[in-house]
Parts: C-alpha cells; sequence; structure tokens
C-alpha cells in the first residue's frame, strides 16, 4: 500500500471551496502527513507535479480541481511510477 498526498488546489477551485482554500489545503496536508508515518506508509505527494513552482493552476487550468484531459495522460503515467518506485521492496 502507498499513500498519495493530495496537492494544493489552484485558485480557480474557489467556486466549490472557501476563500481560504489554501490554508484548509495546507492543514489537511499537514495532518495527512504525521498520520502515513505513524502507520508507516510510503508516501508519494501529488503537490509537486500538480503545483509545479508553486503554480497550482498550472494543470488544472478549468476547475482548479481536477486535471485538465489533455494533461492527464502525463500526470497518470508520472503517479504510476512514482507509486511504483515507492512501494516497499
Amino acid at each position: 500500500m502507498v499513500f498519495v498526498l493530495p496537492a494544493r488546489l489552484g485558485e480557480h477551485s474557489q467556486f466549490s471551496v472557501p476563500a481560504d482554500y489554501e490554508a484548509r489545503m495546507n492543514c489537511v496536508r499537514a495532518a495527512l502527513v504525521p498520520f502515513a508515518e505513524r502507520l508507516q506508509l510510503p508516501t508519494v505527494d501529488l503537490d509537486p507535479v500538480l503545483c509545479p513552482a508553486n503554480d497550482c493552476n498550472a494543470l488544472r487550468t478549468r476547475d482548479g480541481v481536477h486535471v485538465d484531459p489533455d494533461r492527464a495522460p502525463e500526470v497518470l503515467d508520472w503517479l504510476v511510477g512514482a507509486v511504483l518506485a515507492a512501494r516497499p521492496g
């Protein structure tokens, strides 16, 4: 089992989440890291992929939450590779 840490939301996500979405997502991510550590789960972090150079809109221009369809294959390829690499020996 591998735990996938969710990325922060993009600014276009404000249609469905409150204006303090950044603080909320940081709080969620901060709580999930020790959870995965406590369970000794290898972890893959989606944030560097979905928020490259701190731009959380780069791959999610439509709604700030879901990866744009034309970019989804590259994210899926990365995710599969990262999960396989994170699995214990």
